[in-house]
């Protein structure tokens, strides 16, 4: 499962909404380098997703989407560094999505067996579309809880934040940020 947006508030004359955002139904992960706590506590891999434009109408963008990431990770004792690097190549409507640059680190505490409080930040560059040439900047305090055992070879995670839009100043056409603040959830079966 990935993140799926549980409901965001817009600013301005734009009412609220609440809902599920467009669903990333199929994810492939490759990892390329690694290294255990003892040989320097790091990962990177690519991962390839799709999306599907299963959203309801106000939070669809109404076509296939491929994200292409790079994601590398590095810790530290009970302190860790997480981050990607991607793009959004939308499969149709590209004139107006616009094709984007987006990047997300985020910044993790080991407190307890289960329990990771995090600060994320996520930037995103948009390089063409109605927005062009626009970023964004998010921030979301946050907490992951897991690994959980389900068996013998699988575990669940699961990871909650409220993102708040910090960049740019609102711009209601074309909406930039994209929305002003979001309840984030997520859960992972590994």
């Amino acid at each position: 499962a990935g993140a799926r947006d549980a409901g965001a508030k817009h600013t301005g004359a734009i009412p609220s909404l609440s809902g599920f955002a467009d669903w990333p139904f199929f994810r492939f992960k490759q990892r390329l380098a690694s290294g255990a706590e003892g040989q320097g506590n790091y990962i990177v891999s690519a991962l390839v997703q799709i999306q599907a434009p299963s959203g309801i109408g106000r939070l669809t963008s109404n076509a296939w989407t491929v994200l292409p990431t790079l994601a590398f990770g590095k810790g530290w004792g009970k302190f860790d560094i997480q981050g990607t690097v991607g793009g959004v190549l939308p499969t149709s409507h590209a004139s107006t999505i616009g094709y984007q640059v987006v990047t997300n680190v985020a910044f993790q505490y080991h407190v307890t067996r289960l329990l990771w409080p995090e600060v994320e930040v996520n930037w995103t560059y948009y390089a063409n579309g109605q927005r062009g040439g626009l970023n964004q900047v998010f921030l979301t305090p946050g907490l992951v809880i897991g690994r959980f055992a389900l068996s013998e070879s699988a575990r669940c995670t699961f990871g909650f934040g409220y993102q708040v839009a910090v960049s740019p100043t609102y711009i209601p056409k074309p909406l930039t940020p994209s929305y002003n603040h979001a309840w984030i959830f997520t859960s992972r079966l590994n």
